[in-house]
């Protein structure tokens, strides 16, 4: 027989606040002693128990280990205590003085926990405690194999250009006596990781991706969740932090201008895309000043399609209504219901009005409100800038009145939270 003295935390799952012990039924104190007053609350045991959960780790099959367990009496008159015998054949409790014998008030009674497993696995018993003035629970538990990934307890991927994805590799073993079959996950969108489930040896590494892609700028903290599956199921986490910064791209105008040009004729003048960072950036003509207008116009758009499906399946209904019935045209017999009645052309229309109407939102949604007017083309409409270099931006400008012509277009690019703006602005010259 050998002793642990110390209770050991199961692996992966450190204590580093002591658990709280509750009543779980109250009894009644006049029944058991005459000292019906305490200064020990209600919602606390007369006997405080040290440790608050009893742990067994690395245990053989048929060995037997034992670990103490004291209870000490924070009451200021002398009180009794007993620990029932637990339901578990692979358990025992002794030591203690008898149940007539009191323990004086700051004093503390000592038990033993014997353990006699038979295989590594998990094993759990609840031990029932009896005070004179309530009943509760300390917990008993061996843990059988389990894995065990050697996780930091923090990543720091620094600054990052906002818009932008930074990875991070991390390479982890299985310290544990298992298989660690885990699933992976994080509480803050801004951050991912990969693979999504794993599975890794007792002594093998493998490589985990986590990627930090923030939208605005501003620190950012998120935590890892490894969760390990199968048997009992514990979750280890890691603190991710990240900053994200807006880098140095700006445009080499803001206004420009256009020469005059003359109806059906076109004037072209260029302007710059300077990126003045260490990395390379890509970029995009827009619409709308932030996607939080872009959003809001395509969601107009959908209410527009959905009103303009409405009035056609009305004009339809109607048009199918006032057509007589034709022979050509007949119900088909093997349709039950009402669509045994139903000719086949009037639901070859409907489902053509259906399909038109279903592509057309499958293509709002695709669309990326990229720039576009009617009189100023710009190209490039989206490319790249590489670390420390320039684009050139071409702009074209084709009146077709003679009027005064303004417009703005936005430059979405990687590592820059906000759109950069450029006023266009012709005149068109008549004839």
């Amino acid at each position: 027989m050998r002793t642990l003295d110390m209770a050991l935390v199961p692996s992966g799952q450190p204590s580093k606040k002591q658990k709280v012990v509750r009543p779980v039924e109250l009894l009644c104190l006049e029944d058991n002693t005459s000292q019906i007053n305490s200064t020990v609350p209600i919602d606390v045991p007369l006997f405080k128990p040290t440790p608050a959960t009893v742990h067994f780790s690395g245990y053989e099959p048929f060995s037997t280990v034992t670990k103490t367990l004291r209870f000490r009496n924070g009451d200021y008159v002398a009180r009794r205590i007993k620990v029932l015998p637990p339901k578990s054949p692979y358990f025992e409790i002794s030591g203690g003085k008898r149940a007539a014998s009191k323990v004086a008030p700051g004093m503390e009674v000592v038990f033993e926990v014997t353990f006699r497993p038979q295989e590594v696995r998990e094993y759990s018993v609840d031990l029932v405690c009896c005070t004179e003035r309530e009943k509760f629970i300390v917990q008993v538990k061996a843990a059988g194999f389990r894995p065990r990934l050697s996780l930091p307890s923090e990543v720091n991927f620094g600054a990052a250009a906002v818009k932008s994805t930074k990875a991070k590799s991390m390479l982890v073993q299985n310290t544990g006596s298992c298989v660690a079959r885990f699933r992976l996950s994080c509480d803050v969108p801004e951050f991912s990781a990969s693979p999504s489930e794993g599975l890794v040896h007792p002594g093998q590494m493998a490589t985990l991706e986590l990627s930090f892609s923030p939208q605005c700028v501003e620190p950012y903290e998120g935590r890892l969740l490894v969760e390990y599956l199968g048997g009992e199921k514990t979750v280890a986490t890691v603190l991710l932090r990240g900053v994200a910064e807006d880098v140095d791209v700006h445009l080499s105008t803001n206004n420009l201008q256009l020469e005059p040009a003359y109806v059906s004729l076109s004037s072209q003048r260029t302007f710059k895309v300077r990126n003045a960072s260490e990395i390379p950036v890509t970029f995009s003509w827009k619409q709308f000043q932030d996607s939080a207008e872009q959003e809001a116009e395509r969601e107009r758009l959908r209410s527009d399609l959905e009103r303009m499906q409405q009035l056609e399946e009305a004009h339809l209904e109607e048009a199918l209504s006032k057509r007589p019935p034709s022979d050509d045209e007949g119900s088909d017999g093997d349709l039950s219901g009402d669509e045994g009645h139903v000719s086949a052309g009037a639901r070859a229309a409907r489902s053509a009005l259906a399909t038109k109407y279903r592509h057309l939102r499958q293509a709002l949604e695709k669309d990326d409100m990229v720039f576009s007017d009617e009189t100023f083309e710009i190209k490039p409409l989206s490319g790249e800038v590489r670390a420390l270099s320039e684009v050139d931006i071409h702009v074209m400008f084709r009146p077709d009145t003679a009027a005064d012509y303004a417009c703005t277009a936005y430059l979405d690019v990687v590592g820059r939270e906000e759109r950069l703006p450029v006023w266009l602005t012709g005149i068109g010259i008549g004839p």
